[in-house]
């Protein structure tokens, strides 16, 4: 009988073990993916986790993310999730924004999850290997230099590229091609239109040159010669990329003045002065102000001591007047121009122009003295024909 007992209540005991086995919650973590894939240097890569619950009912479930080299958080992301509670037999998804440092190398990295809920207390860990691997072009057109650092039309120039690898793997035979063709003001001289670097450490930049010659009829402002990379990375891929050298075509501004006409023939006699603004440099200029400035050799009667003259076009010329009043027989005359080149580069000229006046006489044009033989003529006759009609008169009496 006794054996009877002990048996029915071992049977009991065992048959009771699975169900008080499923009244705990059961919690597992994995990770289901991350995008992109592989994960990119210097990019946010966006990972998901599964949490599942095979137990019973589990509460305060909690994810975060454990920092170490090459990921760290992205800028705004929360280090820890709640999930809160999961049901016995079913899951949730947490996602989770990590950066992967610039400089990480093309491999494999481990990254490092935890996760918890009320009855473990403890910290489980879940690890993963994660794919970093460059997928972007990394060469770049990092300087332009030109010699001359002012090309004018017509000039021959040297072309200083600054080649840079910017990536954190090596890369080798870099071809730069400059391409010239489409620009009609720019001829290719030297060997061939193509230059190599055979190698690049990462971070590495090298210099490569071209000679062109530029035409001159060439117009003022900025060309954009076109350029094709072509490289080969570390795991033999070829790459193929577009970039563009800037060249700057400018020259110094170059005006003159002169004094162009004067109406005035004598000291302390107001007249009107006209000054010609020339033209000689080969770049137009723009918003042209030509101020006359006051000095102690003449008074300023115009009503206003500024005047407009607006564009000049190179090899052209303007004028502008001003009316004055000359307090000394040879007057300097000094004038303040303001302008801008083709860049919008300011500038401010000062001129000062003596003023030579030249009377009327010194000109030959002495007045005719015809007007005053003439009324001299008509006094006398006057007075004649006055002293006859009074003789008469007197004759009558």
């Amino acid at each position: 009988m006794k054996k009877i007992i002990l048996l029915i209540v071992l049977l009991v005991t065992i048959s009771a073990l699975p169900v008080m086995a499923g009244k705990l919650p059961e919690v597992s973590a994995s990770v289901m993916k991350y995008e992109p894939y592989p994960a990119a240097q210097g990019q946010v890569v966006k990972i998901w986790i599964k949490i599942v619950n095979v137990g019973t009912t589990a509460e305060d479930i909690e994810v975060r993310f454990k920092p170490g080299y090459p990921f760290s958080l992205a800028p705004g992301e929360d280090e820890v999730k709640k999930i809160g509670t999961i049901p016995g037999t079913e899951e949730a998804v947490v996602e989770f924004d990590i950066l992967v440092d610039l400089y990480a190398p093309n491999e494999e990295k481990e990254i490092t999850f935890q996760y918890k809920w009320t009855t473990a207390g403890i910290w489980a860990e879940l690890k993963e290997l994660i794919l970093i691997e460059t997928t972007d072009s990394l060469v770049v057109i990092s300087d332009v230099k030109t010699t001359p650092k002012i090309v004018k039309p017509g000039d021959e120039i040297d072309i200083n590229l600054t080649v840079k690898n910017e990536g954190i793997s090596s890369i080798k035979t870099v071809d730069v091609t400059l391409d010239t063709t489409e620009l009609d003001f720019f001829s290719l001289l030297g060997t061939g239109n193509t230059k190599r670097i055979d190698f690049l450490e990462p971070k590495e930049s090298k210099e490569i040159n071209f000679k062109i010659m530029t035409d001159s009829n060439a117009a003022i402002k900025v060309y954009n010669i076109p350029l094709k990379i072509n490289y080969r990375d570390n795991k033999n891929r070829d790459y193929e990329i577009s970039s563009k050298a800037g060249i700057k075509m400018n020259a110094e501004p170059d005006l003159t003045m002169m004094m162009d006409s004067s109406e005035i023939f004598s000291k302390k006699t107001a007249g009107k002065v006209r000054a010609k603004i020339v033209n000689k440099g080969i770049v137009d200029v723009k918003y042209i102000t030509l101020k006359i400035v006051k000095t102690p050799d003449y008074n300023i009667l115009s009503p206003s001591n500024v005047a407009y003259i607006g564009n000049l076009d190179n090899d052209d010329f303007d004028s502008a007047e001003f009316i004055i009043k000359p307090l000394v027989d040879e007057p300097i005359l000094k004038f303040m121009l303001e302008f801008k080149d083709p860049y919008n580069k300011d500038y401010v000229q000062e001129y000062s122009l003596p003023l030579r006046i030249v009377s009327k006489s010194e000109l030959g044009e002495t007045k005719s003295k015809l007007p005053l033989f003439i009324l001299l003529i008509l006094i006398i006759g006057g007075i004649y024909w006055y002293v006859r009609r009074r003789k008469k008169r007197k004759s009558k009496k």
